[in-house]
Parts: C-alpha cells; structure tokens; sequence
C-alpha cells in the first residue's frame, strides 16, 4: 500500500488539475506503468489500474468547472450561428422556389390566354 501510495503521488506531481479533466485515461496509463516497475520490486503485478476519483481543492475544481462550461457556451453558440444560417438558408431557397413558382404560373396563364385568343380567331 505504501509503495502504490508513494508511486501515485510521484506521478500525481507531474500533471496540473487541467489534466486530470482533459487527460484522465492517458494518467492512469502512466500510473499503472509506474506502479508495475514499483511493484515488481516486491514480486507483484498490476493487472488493471483506473482512477476512480480524483480530489481536488475547490478552488482548482471551480475554476475547471468553469471552464468546461464557457466552452459548451462557446459550442452551443457556434451550434446556434450554424442552425441560423441554414434557416436564413432555407428561407432564400423558399422565397427562390415562389418567386419561381410565380413566374411558371405567370407564364402558364399568358400562354393559356395566347391560345385562347388564338382559338377564338380560327373559329371567326
């Protein structure tokens, strides 16, 4: 117990609190390697190693929290850009297809008026 207590907080050391948010799996590689050449010295293995919890002072811990949420802010506003854009999008494109829609029926209803102006003269 004293070896693995000693072992992780040596490489505890090496990372910032940051790390621990961003990096955890990566961590717990590097811990579990340390500890197998620490443990092996006393004829052990570790076979699996995960970190469960880490505990870190509320003031660290606040300000990664904090952190974490100004970047989902950031996310969702981009997130929120990109959704108005494809409705402006889509709004150009709807307001496209009725101005066409208008010139087909435009169209449509002058030569319908052209053919019976046409027929009416065949028939005098």
């Amino acid at each position: 117990m004293r070896i693995a207590r000693d072992t992780i907080l040596k490489v505890c050391g090496y990372y910032n609190a940051t790390n621990y948010w961003t990096s955890r799996a990566q961590i717990g590689d590097k811990m579990k390697e340390a500890l197998n050449i620490e443990i092996k010295k006393a004829h052990a293995t570790i076979v699996n190693f995960q970190i469960l919890k880490v505990v870190l002072p509320a003031q660290y811990e606040d300000s990664i929290v904090q952190t974490q949420v100004e970047v989902q802010k950031s996310n969702m506003r981009k997130f929120e850009q990109t959704a108005e854009l494809t409705r402006q999008g889509i709004g150009v494109l709807d307001s496209q297809a009725k101005q066409l829609i208008k010139v087909i029926n435009a169209t449509a209803h002058a030569e319908a008026y052209k053919i019976e102006q046409f027929a009416q003269v065949m028939i005098i």
